[in-house]
């Protein structure tokens, strides 16, 4: 293999640079790595250095926690990727498949698609962006498992390909990678799998030795199983197993942008990932935040009840929102394709999964373009083509707002003809035969209308404006996956983000918003534990999310999640008692903080010797958090569920607020309260918190006083727990109260996973 640490094209590679947290090897950059820079990078592509660098830097990281190619800890892994929605996933398994290829990878198989469009333009744009197509030299071999041809020619190319790495006299460059394309269906991956076991039986050894990197796009939609509730496999599932069976030296890239269910597996659960990745688009990248945040009065708007129809039924006229979307899009064209070097603009009309609607859609949109091309071709008096004027200048007006580079609107009316000239109208179904594939050079600008075929995978050039007027579940709720993956409109579009406009039915608008901060939390937290170096299985399974979505359909998940909500009130852990390991584990992790730096007396001279605590205030919020919070053992559902939403509340303070300090109480610390702490009729400590003192006391003001003013506070109380008739249970026993009195109330899914305490 060759570095390429001296090549000038790209960013300098990073083999001095430790790959990151969880890499089990080093992986190195070699030919092909400077190949894909070259394409990548300009004047053939157009990713700059940064981005570059990022992309370059992420495949390592990925590839040094896969299985190794050789050695002794070679075997089988699951890693899931999290980019988000149309922010460059793709792009990034291209990446980390090249530097497989330059670490001695065999065989890479790519499974994407559920249908043939998908799998087609997924495998057209892998061909492209490895350099398989153009000539030049290139390290691959590409074998599509398509249906309709005989087993027999796939598993010939396979084994041929495979044969070559076997002799070592063979020529370096003659020892291709092959990367296999299978459309994710159980038909294809079944005969994948046949593929692999007659070619593993005829070669020296088998398949162990052909280190494999396995791909699943879009992991989170067909690849589950769909039965597990019901303890029977669903097809697919049950092939994507078969096809892990047949490779003894491997790991599976889950890709997606929506981690709800793989999350949410059963860790026992073959597809359930060994570790995770946060991928971080790129600057030009504008998700929900940038939409329904940032932009929402701006770019984002509700259609109206009037226009929306009932049920699956289309309204019976053409709705005037829709008037007002093709309007912003056709003014956004006009100003691009006035350009010498103009970039391809499009529309997206996304009425319903029915693909009646669809047609519907679509002779209104032609409709209303032949109309308008005939008024704007009429003298300027005439009063229709005044009226339309002026609803294109209401159009241009709202433009003006997001846009400082928009030329005069008379200048842009005359050309408003030509413009329609330009637009393409296709129905993006299977109503007529196969789902047509958009042949993007053809015209310079596109409208859109479909459903399902225009759902996650669907790449759309340019897009600009989207019509949605499609409602979530006829309950109201919807999964939160399912909701984020209609955000087709997402994407690297900075640069034209003023022209960009979207409608959308009121639940689904504000689902989306809604989606935004669980997002961030969920990506934040994932990210905060990557960097702990642990399994995965160890994460605690618990995010945000808005009570009116659940995180995932049921039917892929075995273990029921929780849903439950905190607010400011006090958390007091009232089962510390039920695990004894627990306990010495606990135990253990107070002591660790207790000799921590900062500790100072905490009491006042009338108060009792029981009432003499210790306090530390110097503590970073998420150095408690990472070191002690997040790692003490709860006994207990409702104990686990108390620190998750402490930690979840704690973790948007800290988003705003990174340097934020907690409060940390060693209660009674002079005199531990080895007394009266019986346990009640539940086996729970009902209330260990000890009052203010009586009128006339020694002034002590209670527990539930001793909390800084800062308003983060944990307090540490260790307890001799006695049983309802006075024998000691346990002595010494660490229990915690997490005070957070500005705290916002939040919803939370939690889940189970393994015992309580993970």
């Amino acid at each position: 293999m060759t570095d390429a640490t001296s090549n000038s094209v790209g960013p300098p590679a990073l083999t001095d640079v430790p790959p990151g947290p969880g890499a089990l090897w080093t992986p190195t950059y070699g030919e092909e790595w400077q190949r894909l820079s070259q394409r990548l990078s300009p004047p053939a592509g157009t990713m700059g250095s940064d981005a570059m660098a990022a992309l370059q830097r992420d495949c390592r990281h990925i590839l040094s926690r896969c299985a190794p190619p050789t050695g002794p800890t070679a075997g089988s892994r699951t890693g899931l990727v999290l980019g988000q929605v149309q922010s460059g996933k793709t792009m990034s398994f291209t990446g980390v498949a090249t530097l497989a290829r330059d670490n001695g990878f065999r065989m890479v198989v790519v499974i994407t698609g559920i249908s043939v469009q998908l799998l087609e333009q997924s495998a057209d744009r892998l061909r492209r962006d490895l350099g398989i197509e153009g000539g030049g030299p290139c390290g691959w071999v590409h074998v599509p498992v398509q249906p309709e041809t005989q087993v027999a020619t796939e598993k010939d190319a396979l084994r041929q390909q495979l044969e070559v790495w076997q002799y070592s006299e063979a020529y370096q460059h003659l020892k291709k990678t092959v990367l296999v394309t299978v459309m994710k269906n159980h038909a294809n991956l079944g005969k994948l799998t046949t593929i692999l076991r007659a070619v593993g039986g005829s070669l020296a050894g088998g398949l162990a030795g052909v280190p494999t990197l396995v791909i699943d796009d879009e992991a989170d939609q067909a690849s589950l199983n769909t039965r597990v509730r019901t303890n029977q496999v669903s097809p697919v599932y049950r092939h994507i197993r078969a096809l892990r069976s047949a490779l003894p030296n491997h790991t599976m890239l889950q890709y997606t942008a929506t981690p709800q269910a793989p999350l949410l597996l059963n860790i026992a659960d073959t597809l359930s990932p060994d570790f995770c990745k946060v991928l971080d688009p790129g600057a030009d990248y504008v998700g929900g935040r940038g939409f329904f945040v940032d932009g929402q009065d701006l770019l984002v708007r509700e259609i109206p009840l009037g226009d929306l129809g009932t049920g699956s039924s289309p309204p019976q006229n053409l709705p005037p929102s829709l008037h007002e979307a093709m309007r912003a899009f056709i003014l956004g064209v006009a100003v691009e394709i006035a350009k010498p070097t103009y970039s391809t603009r499009s529309m997206l009309v996304h009425p319903s999964q029915q693909v009646q609607a669809h047609a519907i859609y679509v002779g209104w949109v032609r409709s209303t373009l032949d109309l308008w091309k005939r008024l704007l071709n009429q003298h300027p008096d005439n009063p229709d083509r005044v009226e339309l004027a002026e609803e294109f200048r209401r159009s241009y007006d709202d433009l003006a707002r997001t846009t400082k580079d928009l030329p005069p609107f008379e200048q842009l009316l005359s050309t408003l003809h030509l413009t329609m000239l330009q637009i393409r109208v296709e129905e993006v179904n299977a109503a007529n035969g196969p789902t047509p594939r958009i042949a993007w050079e053809a015209s310079p600008a596109w409208i859109l209308v479909g459903g399902q075929a225009m759902d996650r995978g669907f790449t759309v050039r340019g897009l600009t404006v989207s019509y949605m007027p499609r409602p979530l579940a006829a309950s109201g709720s919807g999964n939160a996956d399912t909701v984020q993956q209609r955000a087709r409109f997402f994407g690297y579009k900075r640069p034209y983000l003023g022209y960009c406009r979207v409608w959308l039915e009121g639940s689904v608008l504000h689902a989306l918003t809604r989606y935004v901060e669980h997002e961030d939390k969920l990506r934040s937290g994932l990210r905060t534990f990557e960097a702990m170096n642990k399994p995965l299985s160890e994460w605690r399974r618990r995010f945000i999310l808005d009570a009116a979505m659940a995180p995932t359909r049921r039917n892929v998940i075995d273990i029921d999640w929780l849903t439950s909500t905190a607010g400011s009130e006090p958390i007091l852990l009232t089962a510390p008692h039920l695990d004894s390991e627990a306990v010495v584990a606990n135990q253990a992790l107070v002591d660790e903080l207790r000799g921590r730096d900062g500790w100072q007396d905490s009491w006042s001279q009338t108060w009792s010797l029981q009432q003499h605590h210790r306090m530390n205030d110097r503590l970073g919020l998420r150095d408690v958090c990472d070191t002690f919070l997040s790692r003490f053992l709860a006994c207990s559902a409702d104990d686990a569920d108390g620190i998750n939403a402490r930690l979840l509340q704690f973790m948007e303070i800290l988003l705003n607020n990174p340097d934020a300090k907690a409060c940390v109480y060693d209660m009674s610390a002079a005199a531990p309260r080895r007394r009266a702490r019986t346990l009640n009729q539940d086996d729970l400590l009902s209330q260990f918190l000890q009052g203010s003192s009586p009128s006339g006391g020694d002034g002590y003001p209670g527990d539930r006083s001793i909390v800084s003013s800062s308003g983060i506070t944990i307090q540490i109380h260790s307890f001799d727990i006695r049983r309802p008739d006075g024998s000691t249970l346990l002595e010494n026993v660490p229990t915690l109260a997490i005070f957070a009195p500005q705290a916002r109330t939040v919803t939370m899914v939690t889940q189970p996973q393994g015992s309580i305490a993970t």
